[in-house]
């Protein structure tokens, strides 16, 4: 089915006689309202906003090691972040460097209000296939943490991957990668620390 015809039956559906609306479950499932030729379509929802404060171009740090017992190897770039198609994603591209080689990447990260989950993809310039990957936001800890697979360049296989954000503050925040180490435990392969360029 192509997008076109999605679209059209979104729009076709919403002028069919329906139920009164019912209001919504809590105050999270709340959203925006866009309204597209008439008609009111949904917009992001409260669980877009966290998003706001990810937007900007950050200076970050990033370390990486290949195992637990391997010294880090750290390298410094530049992110930069926006939201964009209606405030649904946050697109951000990362350029650095890894051992002396230009790294470019981009993520695509947002709220998906059916599997009441936060999703993301990753592609970038050393790999020729992409990541996905699906989770939650304490908003406790201001701490995001992603599930997905990524594949063993050296075997090809699916290795289940955590992708963590801490929120420091508005200004601040670390991303890390974990993967399965040789004991079976969480190791920490990357870290970068983002802050906000002034």
């Amino acid at each position: 089915m192509t997008a076109s015809l999605l679209v059209f039956c979104s729009l076709f559906a919403s002028v069919l006689p329906q139920e009164e609306p019912k209001p919504p479950a809590s105050p999270v499932e709340a959203t925006e309202v866009i309204e597209i030729g008439g008609q009111e379509m949904p917009g992001p929802g409260p669980e877009h906003a966290i998003f706001k404060e990810w937007q900007g171009t950050f200076d970050f740090v990033n370390k990486m090691r290949m195992g637990p017992d391997q010294p880090w190897m750290e390298s410094k770039g530049v992110s930069t972040s926006k939201l964009e198609f209606g405030g649904f994603w946050l697109i951000s591209r990362d350029e650095f460097q890894i051992m002396g080689a230009p790294f470019v990447g981009q993520g695509t990260m947002g709220y998906d209000p059916m599997k009441k989950k936060y999703v993301m993809s990753w592609v970038d310039s050393m790999t020729p296939h992409f990541t996905n990957a699906e989770g939650t936001y304490d908003a406790a800890t201001k701490t995001m943490t992603l599930i997905g697979d990524m594949l063993d360049p050296a075997t090809g296989t699916p290795v289940k991957t955590k992708f963590v954000t801490i929120m420091k503050s508005a200004d601040e925040h670390v991303f890390q990668m974990l993967t399965p180490g040789p004991d079976g435990k969480d190791f920490l392969g990357m870290e970068a620390t983002y802050k906000r360029r002034k």
